[in-house]
């Protein structure tokens, strides 16, 4: 439910004016370092001359954005700064924005304060695709061009914030307060609660700069209980439809839903019974346009903390309802070129044909019919060309130009699992090579920034160019004055 403030239906009625419009929200009421009163004056440009109908947009638009800005303790200048970027990203129809932020006297202040900025509309420049990769050998996330396959060097440096054995690296809402989506990342193989380097958490950086923002979902070591719910080994992770963020816990047989926007642990939606078809070593997670949540397990059985694959137990795809009810999927094969056994990890929706693709970490890419569950293709991934196959796989992703990547390393002794990027057409099955190796089978690789890749994410960093920004700022009191 969207939330609402005393301005939501006040929307003025206003005169036609082909270029530019304005209009006042007078005494709006703020929870903002304590409550406090604005008069917000605003005046824009619209560049498609439909300003008559845009400032009522434009009032509910700022409302929400000022009754859900994320950090209290920001300056009104900041505020404002955040406010006229967010805006001018949700119209790109605007060519420019100007918003006077007077902050009204009151008991506690005794002062008024004025910010007035004008910001004109980035011309955003265009960037390349890239490749976010989990280090789980590096404990890093480093970046490669999805064009080129060149190294672009260490995203998110080595156990920053606690990154240790890092999993799967998702694209999520805004952390931060700068209207720029986020990265979350799945870390660590020891109890949530654990004071070592490693505990379980869900780690949130930002998504310019891969700077460590916070732990998203993490323990409170100031407590006697676990936050997470119980978090041991988190793998897959996902932001569900209904607002909430889903996390595999290998190590409990479980999947732990949480707030989408906090963090907060709310239940256990699915739990393991280590019986044939049930959640048997969650791995990745992925909600589907039918709505149902769809899960890939390993076949094995926690206990203790650890993972026992003795049971014999199939590695599945299952499938979720909204109530958290379960059925098979798919019990696939193991690959004819690959390790001996199937241990499915990554799943990507291909957007050529709607088909749910999975990646095996044995080896080997399927893909199924989202509708009926038929196996339509099956792709090798056996880069090294050893029978049986010598490099495990990792997860997947969809890139721009509509093929799937993924990431594998070399287990051969010696090697260091070092890894490589593959890149493969997902309806026939033949590799992608590099545009400066067109011989090579192989995207990328073997580099020896890949240190036992795992996690894969199609990114690409938003970037601003050609705008500019105006700023004036005033303090008054009875007995000061500063301009």
């Amino acid at each position: 439910m969207v939330e609402t403030s005393q301005i939501a239906n006040l929307l003025p009625v206003v005169d036609p004016n082909l270029i530019k419009s304005d209009f006042v929200l007078k005494d709006y009421l703020i929870e903002h370092q304590g409550s406090n009163r604005l008069n917000i004056n605003v005046s824009y440009t619209d560049k498609i001359n439909n300003s008559p109908n845009l400032s009522p947009v434009l009032i509910q638009q700022i409302d929400q954005a000022l009754i859900q800005y994320p950090n209290e303790s920001d300056s009104w200048r900041i505020l404002n700064q955040n406010l006229t970027q967010q805006i001018l990203k949700l119209n790109p129809n605007l060519s420019e924005i100007t918003i006077n932020l007077e902050v009204l006297p009151s008991a506690v202040n005794g002062y008024s304060f004025i910010s007035n900025i004008t910001q004109t509309q980035p011309q955003f420049i265009p960037d390349s695709q890239s490749f976010l990769i989990t280090n789980s050998d590096g404990n890093n996330i480093v970046r490669y061009d999805g064009t080129t396959g060149n190294y672009l060097g260490e995203f998110i440096p080595a156990e920053s914030g606690g990154l240790f054995a890092p999993d799967t690296p998702i694209i999520g809402p805004d952390g931060n307060g700068d209207f720029v989506n986020d990265i979350y990342v799945t870390s660590g193989d020891k109890p949530a609660t654990s004071s070592e380097l490693g505990a379980s958490a869900v780690l949130r950086y930002d998504g310019i700069t891969g700077v460590f923002i916070d732990e998203f979902i993490g323990d409170n070591a100031n407590t006697t209980i676990d936050e997470t719910g119980g978090l041991l080994r988190p793998y897959g992770a996902v932001f569900g439809p209904d607002g909430y963020f889903y996390v595999a816990s290998f190590l409990t047989d479980q999947i732990l839903r949480y707030n989408g926007k906090t963090g907060e642990f709310l239940d256990v939606f699915a739990f393991g019974n280590q019986q044939p078809g049930g959640l048997n070593g969650p791995n990745g997670l992925l909600f589907a346009p039918d709505g149902n949540l769809y899960v890939t397990t390993q076949g094995s059985v926690a206990v203790n903390g650890k993972a026992d694959f003795s049971k014999g137990l199939s590695s599945q795809i299952l499938r979720y309802d909204a109530v958290g009810q379960s059925s098979v999927f798919a019990t696939p094969e193991a690959a004819s070129d690959g390790a001996g056994f199937v241990s499915l990890l990554g799943l990507a929706l291909n957007p050529n044909n709607g088909s749910l693709a999975v990646s095996d970490f044995a080896g080997g890419i399927k893909n199924y019919d989202l509708l009926t569950g038929e196996l339509l293709n099956s792709i090798s991934t056996n880069y090294l060309g050893t029978s049986p196959s010598s490099n495990f796989l990792g997860g997947l992703t969809f890139g721009n130009d509509g093929n799937v990547y993924t990431v594998g390393f070399d287990t051969r002794e010696g090697a260091n699992n070092i890894g490589a990027i593959l890149a493969y057409n997902p309806l026939t099955g033949v590799a992608i090579s590099n545009p400066n190796n067109p011989n090579s089978n192989i995207f990328v690789g073997p580099d020896s920034h890949l240190n036992r890749p795992i996690g894969i994410t199609s990114y690409t960093p938003p970037l601003f160019g050609n705008s500019q920004l105006t700023e004036t700022w005033s303090v008054s009191s009875p007995n000061l004055v500063v301009v």
